[in-house]
């Protein structure tokens, strides 16, 4: 029996189940992946007929954030995607995710939760020869949470987990950045999706609006240029983009042209091939075949 099961089901309206949807079993193969929880947001009054100590608090609307941390396998990232990476129509998706863990009480008791309209205002990707394996980093807000049975989130059958190869390091081709890299290590990736959640209200978000986005990436090459020091200084802007194909299936961020290196950071170990650490800073770039900052083809 699986102590901790965590389900993902693409959305088509926010906030609501699609029971119709194909839903995706994320692979946990880490403590302490999936921290979301329903936490309420507090007053709290201090008063002088109190000396100046709390004297009440209380709640009438509660947050559910959270993060999850997980490996990217090639069968389940075109299932997230629409929540990840904004489309060209200026859409972000949502996803309703299921949530159960055994407790440690004596009769094994399992405890159940749906959070509903999830959303995600940060997503990271990274992938470095270190430890290889490709992974996504979520930082997600919900709209609603509902309690569910095991007849919502039944224990899902060994089939159901994702068996495919992950994403590896080693399934990146050249970088480009300006010109084409054939050696680089320790790729991320950072979208920060702005997205305004109101609660007009009511206890719980009412309306989440996707309004933008600032997308940055860092990668480490051996220092055997110092033209990307000069673009630097020069504020020049430079095409970026990377594809990892991993058999069939292939993820492609294509940054177009309109990217600026935003810091180099020279790190010289007496022990050590000499690297540079690139910082970049992703523009909308109007003259692109597709007009944007960032297009994520999934395949």
């Amino acid at each position: 029996m699986a102590r901790e099961v965590l389900r993902w089901t693409p959305e088509t309206t926010w906030g609501t189940f699609d029971a119709l949807a194909t839903p995706i079993i994320i692979q946990l193969d880490q403590s302490n992946q999936f921290t979301m929880r329903k936490k309420p947001v507090e007053w709290m009054i201090r008063s002088a007929g109190g000396y100046n100590r709390r004297v009440q608090k209380g709640s009438a609307k509660y947050l559910l954030q959270g993060a999850l941390n997980m490996l990217v396998f090639d069968t389940q990232l075109a299932t997230m995607a629409p929540a990840l990476f904004a489309s060209t129509s200026n859409t972000l998706g949502s996803a309703t995710i299921d949530h159960f863990a055994v407790m440690e009480d004596s009769g094994s008791t399992k405890w159940y939760g749906r959070y509903l309209g999830v959303m995600c205002p940060q997503v990271g990707v990274a992938a470095k020869e270190s430890d290889q394996l490709m992974r996504l980093t979520l930082q997600m807000q919900a709209k609603t949470f509902a309690t569910i049975t095991d007849s919502d989130l039944p224990e899902p059958d060994a089939t159901d987990y994702p068996y495919t190869n992950p994403y590896v390091f080693e399934h990146a081709g050249a970088f480009t950045l300006a010109t084409s890299r054939s050696e680089f290590e320790d790729f991320s990736l950072t979208i920060k999706n702005m997205i305004d959640f109101r609660f007009m209200r009511s206890s719980t978000p009412q309306r989440a609006k996707y309004v933008g986005r600032d997308v940055d990436f860092a990668i480490r090459f051996p220092w055997i240029v110092t033209a990307d020091r000069a673009a630097m200084e020069a504020q020049t802007a430079l095409a970026a983009s990377v594809t990892f194909t991993n058999g069939s299936n292939s993820v492609e961020f294509e940054f177009n042209s309109n990217n600026y290196v935003a810091d180099v950071t020279d790190d010289l170990s007496q022990d050590k091939v000499f690297m540079q650490g690139i910082s970049g800073q992703c523009f909308f770039d109007p003259n692109a075949g597709t007009p944007d900052d960032l297009t994520v083809t999934v395949v």
